[in-house]
């Protein structure tokens, strides 16, 4: 079943690239009816390009703030957090977890948390996590 996933992940991301080519040819055409000059063509299609690429790089990134916003707040309770690790040795799954009840400690793991800048990590997905810290 491993390689199913990995056909899908890999039609997803060319599905991605082609849908960004095909939007790209679509603006290059539209903005050809536009500019008649090849020079004021070609820097405009150079701002937009360098301009998404930036924008959708600053998408991938948030804070931990952001992300459990929503479950989260200051009327939440924290009573505890289990921390696991999960790893490969020698091709074994191996899984370590610990639980913290400890309210001082669990304060204290919010706060350094609160602290700490996400980014996504597209190759994640498979380890059932989304973003990685940095």
């Amino acid at each position: 079943m491993e390689w199913i996933n990995k056909i899908i992940n890999i039609f997803w991301e060319l599905s991605n690239v082609l849908l960004i080519g095909i939007l790209l040819v679509l603006v290059t055409f539209l903005m050809s009816l536009i500019f008649k000059k090849k020079m004021t063509l070609l820097a405009a299609m150079m701002v937009i390009i360098l301009g998404s690429t930036f924008i959708l790089d600053r998408l991938q990134y948030t804070t931990f703030q952001k992300l459990v916003s929503e479950e989260l707040n200051e009327e939440s309770t924290v009573r505890s957090i289990t921390i696991r690790k999960n790893g490969l040795v020698e091709n074994n799954q191996k899984t370590s977890r610990v639980t913290i009840v400890d309210e001082e400690t669990l304060q204290q793991i919010l706060d350094d948390f609160s602290e700490v800048k996400l980014k996504r990590d597209r190759d994640a997905r498979q380890l059932l996590k989304e973003y990685s810290y940095y």
